[in-house]
């Protein structure tokens, strides 16, 4: 399965660059097109594990995001 996450950038928020390196550092690689970062993974806790890491490192940032995930 892969995820992909949409990001919503802040003015008043954490740097898009910033956001970039510490997702790549979580495992996301960067896309072109309707989502920004994908990421993939096998079991539903590996997905878990992914989607509160993901929100952890944005909790503050004022960052926005949605994910949508695909077989």
């Amino acid at each position: 399965m892969r995820t992909y996450v949409k990001m919503y950038f802040s003015s008043e928020g954490a740097g898009p660059l910033d956001v970039v390196e510490d997702l790549k550092k979580m495992g996301f690689r960067t896309e072109v097109g309707d989502y920004d970062f994908s990421i993939s993974w096998e079991t539903p806790e590996q997905y878990g594990s992914i989607v509160r890491k993901l929100h952890g490192t944005l909790a503050g940032s004022r960052v926005r995001y949605t994910i949508m995930t695909r077989d």
